[in-house]
Parts: C-alpha cells; sequence; structure tokens
C-alpha cells in the first residue's frame, strides 16, 4: 500500500472481502496510530489487535511486517516486541535532510512536464491548505498529496518509492507532535500555505531551478520550524 492510498482510502462500512482484508487491517492500523490510539513507544500485541479488529492474527502479523518497513513500527529490545515508532529531532533531520535532496531531484525533475490535469490537482490542493490556514487546523494529507502529484510527474520511480516511506514517516513524526500540541500554530501553517503557493508559481513557469530551489526552501523552512517547537517543549518554553 502507497502513502497516497492509505491518505486518501477510509473505511467504507461492512467487512472485508478476503482479498482485502490485509488492506484493511492495515488502514485500520493506520487510523489507529494516527488517532492516538496506542502511544509513542507503546508494544503492540497481536492478539489485542486481531480481537480489537475481529481479524486473524495473519493479516495482523503482516499488517506489522508492512508498518515496520514503513518505519511506523519497530521491533525493540532484542525480545521481539513491536513497539510504536517514536520520532526525535535526529529523525526530523534526517526525514526532511533526505526529503530535501531527493524532492529537489524530483521537482527539477518535474518543472515543464507537468500536466494542466495534475496542475488543477495542485491549485485544488493548495486551496485546501488556504481554507485550512484560516481555521487553524493542519492539512496533512493535502501537504503531502501536494508533494506526491509533483514527485509523480518527474517520472522517477524508484526516487517516488523511497519518497513515499519518507511521507507516510513525516505524517506520523507531525500527527506526533500535532497531538501533543508541539506543532504547528495557526502562523505556521499559514507559512506552509505560502511555500506550497511557491512551489505552484515555480512549476508553473515551468523554471527548473527555481522549482527545485522552492521545494528544498519550504523543507529547510519546515524542518526549523519543527526543531525549534520540539527544543521550546523540552525546555519548558
Amino acid at each position: 500500500m502507497e502513502a497516497s492510498d492509505w491518505l486518501r482510502l477510509r473505511d467504507g462500512g461492512g467487512r472485508p472481502s478476503r482479498r482485502a482484508l490485509l488492506d484493511w487491517t492495515l488502514v485500520q492500523l493506520y487510523e489507529l496510530l494516527f488517532a492516538g490510539e496506542y502511544a509513542t513507544g507503546e508494544v503492540l500485541s497481536e492478539v489485542e489487535v486481531a480481537t480489537r479488529l475481529k481479524v486473524s492474527r495473519t493479516p495482523v502479523r503482516l499488517a506489522f511486517q508492512q508498518l515496520a518497513a514503513d518505519g511506523l513500527l519497530v521491533n525493540s529490545d532484542g525480545t521481539g516486541k513491536t513497539r510504536v515508532a517514536a520520532f526525535g529531532v535526529d529523525d526530523i533531520r534526517e526525514l526532511y535532510s533526505i526529503r530535501g535532496v531527493l524532492e529537489g531531484l524530483a521537482h527539477r525533475e518535474a518543472a515543464g512536464k507537468v500536466s494542466g490535469e495534475r496542475l488543477a490537482e495542485l491549485a485544488g490542493l493548495l486551496e485546501q491548505l488556504h481554507v485550512a490556514g484560516e481555521t487553524g487546523e493542519m492539512s496533512l494529507a493535502a501537504d503531502i498529496r501536494f508533494h506526491e502529484v509533483i514527485c509523480e510527474a518527474a517520472g522517477m520511480d524508484r526516487v517516488l518509492t523511497i519518497l513515499r516511506k519518507m511521507w507516510l514517516q513525516t505524517f506520523a513524526l507531525v500527527h506526533q507532535l500535532d497531538l501533543g500540541h508541539v506543532y504547528p500554530d495557526k502562523a505556521e501553517i499559514g507559512r506552509v500555505h505560502d511555500d506550497h503557493a511557491a512551489i505552484l508559481v515555480a512549476l508553473r513557469a515551468g523554471d527548473p531551478a527555481a522549482s527545485e530551489a522552492a521545494v528544498i526552501a519550504h523543507l529547510q523552512r519546515a524542518r526549523d520550524s519543527l526543531l525549534s517547537a520540539v527544543a521550546a517543549t523540552q525546555s519548558g518554553g
């Protein structure tokens, strides 16, 4: 399951077919994790999750494996226990450094290739970010989809595969901080919108260098804002 699949997919009601059981279980676990039902660092039990979701342990075990591959669960302590991943300052630096390099490359490649249909989707996502800024609520799914649309246009499948894991981890990281009321505030949500508006301007102009520079500037600024927010919390500020 790819990042955008989960970000757009929601349970439509009713039990899934056997063929769709693993994907259904994955979606439910994503939802539980991102709703804060399981705390960071908490040990997850296959039996407890299977009972909660009313499925057998097999799709839960496979879902755990996928979530671990995505970096959202970790096997720790040398005991085989599975815990919810906790993200800290080192993770922020690493994630945003990797994203800066790869998305800069993809945005440069995408400039001049983004179709009218994709530009229209980007404009719609930008409007969602604007509405979020007006209400003070985060629209992280729209944010990540915005980046994904552009990177899809680049046609670099290997880069896109790596980035989809980075986006899932970014979603988990930012959502973790949002649940803890650490990040973002309304001003930051507005800045995120403005950053994406600048990216769209560069893409519409078909300027590779400007497109690369715009996304790198956005990710560096977002990284610094995240680090500042976490540092303020740790210092009691």
